[in-house]
């Protein structure tokens, strides 16, 4: 992974952070993301030009995190077409 697709995903998930803990219409600022992703101010704007963009990119990493994380669970269930007795 290169250092600028590190610093791209700082503003991704500090946005997915801020939503978690403020909910979509308490808090989601420029400042707030830039804070959380420990940026200088205006930071997230070099990689993100409008908010759309940011959520997009916040909708997509969740789903990246999602199904990377489906991968390690354990399968349940039975293998076998058949229904139980």
């Amino acid at each position: 992974m290169t250092e600028s697709s590190i610093r791209r995903k700082q503003p991704v998930d500090a946005a997915i952070k801020t939503l978690a803990a403020t909910g979509p219409r308490g808090g989601l600022t420029h400042r707030a993301v830039d804070q959380r992703a420990g940026l200088a101010e205006g930071s997230w704007s070099y990689h993100f030009t409008i908010w759309q963009v940011l959520l997009r990119a916040a909708a997509d990493r969740l789903a990246e995190v999602d199904i990377a994380d489906a991968t390690t669970l354990p399968l349940t269930g039975t293998a076998s077409a058949e229904k139980p007795r």
